[in-house]
């Protein structure tokens, strides 16, 4: 009996962590890891492994050549990024070159080198957690509550969904855009610059928080030209470096094609012509942050966190047709804003919660293809049970067949309201009043089990 009420004591103890929380976290990630496959990684690692061959054959230039119209898994497939994150993945999966090159072995059937191609964004992940961990002891939080913040940021249905099952490499640029944030914290600037140098290249969204960040300290005119320039010079040399590589911009017109189109989709027609909703938000940002003077370091430190948040928000809400991966951008974000906001503590996190529901419903429903039993089959194998009782592979077709369709525009009405309310909320004041965060267990645990129903009924039409 004492032994049952030391247990009871310590779970309803919450200022930090306990290991039951890190054990659930720990069933969900392994269940989704070992599972789910989504092909993207997989097109980028057979990518990586032709890259290694230019470089070992000298012929360095040919990368995007060899790789243009290459079938892999069935699918054509080009290289549609800029060469320098390949660079990275090319260092992770040396092992797999020499697997493959040497050692004959097909990595696609090989489950432990499949578990080795995803293995790069988990480290990529528990990377930028160490880098949340110091954000946090900048920003003079807790340290207790300093660990239920990057559970909370690792825990995330975003992060469960994106990461651990489609396995998209998004977080190597967050964790240098993660660093380039500390810096800015810390006034280091010349390392703020470098970071976000690096971060660009790999997505072009970190330059759209660089730009706000940077006018919200810097006024001088010529400097804010010139750091900017810096900002995207790996990016300038790169671009010059790959129009000199045969087939580079047949290879990437499309995909950057089709950015800049989706970037100005939305909006609305002018008597000379038409206007970006997006763009406009945007440029008032940018003006307010060159306008604002913070009288205080945590209002500056509240700026900080919430122009990147509100940025993103505003892109990937105004943008025609954003990918899921993307909203992997904001996690981060928001898990800081919520914590540094004590007093609407509580609120925020059912925004949060009520946000990633309405995201994973509509990411597994509108991105089928992405979230479907090839996700499970690429990874597993195919299934050794025959035939489908539920005649269904994806959530489009359950959308369907139990008539939800209708009910899409509800869906999408509260993901919009609630990040709309988390802006509101969180618009930072030169002062504002802290308070004791007290965490509630059960709604850490209710978060993390969202993306459970999702998981476990593709696993199921799976298995039938």
């Amino acid at each position: 009996m004492k032994i049952i009420n030391k247990i009871i004591k310590k779970f309803k103890k919450t200022d930090e962590p306990n290991k039951i929380d890190y054990l659930l976290f720990g069933i969900i990630s392994v269940l989704l890891f070992v599972c789910f496959l989504y092909s993207d990684i997989v097109i980028t690692t057979e990518h990586t492994l032709n890259f290694m061959d230019v470089i070992k054959s000298g012929d360095f230039m040919d990368f995007y050549k060899v790789n243009y119209n290459l079938k892999i898994n069935g699918l054509n497939t080009t290289v549609c990024y800029d060469i320098l994150i390949y660079f990275i993945f090319m260092i992770w999966n040396i092992p797999l070159y020499i697997a493959s090159r040497f050692m004959g072995i097909n990595i696609l059937k090989s489950f432990l080198c499949k578990l080795w191609i995803k293995g790069i964004v988990i480290l990529f992940l528990y990377l930028t957690c160490k880098v949340m961990k110091k954000i946090f002891e900048e920003l003079n939080i807790d340290k207790k509550l300093s660990k239920w913040g990057i559970l909370i940021f690792a825990s995330s249905p975003i992060i469960f969904s994106i990461i651990f099952m489609m396995c998209q490499y998004d977080i190597i640029p967050i964790f240098f855009i993660m660093l380039g944030i500390l810096a800015y914290l810390k006034n280091e600037e010349k390392k703020f610059i470098l970071y976000f140098m690096l971060a660009i290249p790999m997505k072009l969204f970190a330059l759209f928080i660089f730009i706000p960040l940077l006018l919200l300290k810097e006024k001088r005119i010529f400097y804010i030209g010139t750091k900017t320039i810096c900002s995207i010079s790996v990016l300038l040399v790169c671009r010059i470096l790959e129009n000199f590589m045969p087939l580079y911009y047949e290879s990437v017109q499309n995909f950057n094609g089709s950015m800049i189109e989706r970037l100005s989709n939305i909006g609305f027609d002018i008597s000379t012509g038409s206007v970006s909703i997006f763009m406009i938000l945007y440029i008032i940002i940018c003006i307010y942050c060159y306008s604002v003077k913070f009288k205080n370091k945590k209002h500056f430190q509240d700026l900080t966190i919430y122009i990147p948040f509100i940025v993103y928000a505003v892109l990937f809400t105004f943008f025609k047709v954003t990918h899921p991966q993307w909203y992997i951008y904001i996690t981060p974000f928001i898990t800081i804003m919520i914590l540094k906001n004590t007093k609407n503590f509580k609120l925020n996190f059912l925004l949060e919660m009520c946000m990633n529901i309405s995201l994973i419903y509509i990411h597994f429903v509108y991105f089928w293809w992405v979230f479907d039993t090839n996700c499970i089959t690429l990874m597993l194998g195919k299934s050794p049970f025959k035939g489908n009782i539920l005649d269904s592979t994806n959530f489009l077709d359950l959308n369907t067949s139990f008539g939800l369709t209708k009910y899409m525009p509800i869906v999408y009405s509260i993901y919009f309201a609630t990040i709309l309310y988390l802006a509101i909320l969180n618009f930072p004041k030169e002062e504002s009043k802290q308070e004791t965060v007290i965490i509630e267990r059960s709604l850490i645990w209710s978060r993390m089990a969202i993306i459970l129903p999702f998981a476990l009924m593709l696993l199921l039409l799976y298995i039938l």
